[in-house]
């Protein structure tokens, strides 16, 4: 019952992210910049972006990538006599549907990144050179990854989110018993989902230390 009703739940975020990806009017204002933002001279490219309203901001695929493991993984009861075949399907179903929501989300925020500093042929009057050092690159080099880094993300965050629901149901719920085996699926899940935060802690670390000694 808890999966049909967490299917039903993402069933209407997705159709309504379908419907603003679909409409002509969240895409213009995303690219689109009041005329005297540019003609003042006094705004950096901080504030352009800024300058737009907040739906024409709103990476919707990002959102529905970082909400449907976790809605689809704590819909499992552990107490289930189908737990395991229904933990196969479920993990298999936020897999592909991470993975699906990888390549959009991306794409989606380079676009709400660089639209106002790309030069589209219906706003041409907007567009000025001087603005050319504002954007942040074509992201060609990360869609082109994508197909190959996507499965690891999309199977790394649904391991994240298996450890979740395994610490939940052991130590809180206590549906499941201290001593009970994870399971093939399981620890193949976790273990991705290790690595995964792994990378994400050690590039973030990076990053970070980067910017200190800058």
């Amino acid at each position: 019952m808890r999966i049909v009703l967490a299917l039903l739940f993402l069933t209407p975020l997705l159709a309504a992210a379908i419907w603003l990806h679909s409409n002509s009017t969240v895409a213009y204002e995303r690219i689109v910049v009041p005329e005297e933002v540019y003609v003042g001279k006094t705004c950096n490219c901080r504030c352009i972006l800024d300058s737009r309203p907040w739906y024409s901001k709103f990476n919707y695929w990002f959102w529905l990538f970082i909400i449907s493991a976790p809605i689809l993984m704590f819909s499992l009861s552990p107490v289930h006599p189908l737990v395991n075949w229904q933990k196969l399907l479920i993990a298999s179903v936020s897999i592909l549907l991470c993975y699906v929501l990888t390549t959009p989300a991306l794409e989606l925020g380079h676009d709400i990144r660089n639209g106002p500093f790309t030069v589209y042929d219906f706003v041409p009057f907007q567009k000025s050179m001087d603005l050319i050092k504002c954007h942040g690159g074509s992201g060609g080099a990360a869609r082109a990854f994508i197909p190959i880094l996507g499965w690891f993300y999309a199977v790394s965050y649904t391991g994240f989110w298996e450890i979740l629901w395994q610490l939940y149901h052991r130590k809180y719920s206590r549906k499941i018993p201290t001593k009970t085996s994870f399971g093939f699926l399981s620890s193949l899940l976790m273990t991705t989902g290790v690595l995964g935060v792994t990378c994400v802690l050690i590039v973030f670390g990076m990053a970070a230390l980067f910017l200190f000694m800058a």
